[in-house]
């Protein structure tokens, strides 16, 4: 994992969202969970909440609990404590 979340995290905060975006898809570990929460972070801050969900979603049950926090701050609070539930129950089995 290293230190490319913080990158990741530094660039959106000089707002180099798509440079950073960008950085992330050429990533050697593009597809794993801690990119794509990276992503997500980079995506929220930019206001693309919808492609967040999308990102965090595709990488499940990883990303179940920023799921949940994104989706009950969207409003969308059943669809939270589905993603909760749902993560519970597959601990489970």
């Amino acid at each position: 994992m290293g230190l490319f979340p913080l990158r990741l995290a530094l660039m959106g905060a000089c707002g180099r969202h798509g440079e950073a975006l960008e950085l992330a898809g050429s990533h050697a570990d593009a597809d794993s969970w801690y990119v794509a929460q990276g992503v997500a972070d980079l995506l929220i801050d930019a206001g693309r909440f919808d492609e967040a969900v999308t990102v965090l979603r595709s990488h499940l049950p990883a990303s179940a609990s920023r799921l949940a926090w994104l989706l009950a701050s969207l409003g969308q609070v059943e669809d939270a404590i589905a993603v909760v539930q749902s993560r519970r129950a597959s601990a489970g089995s």
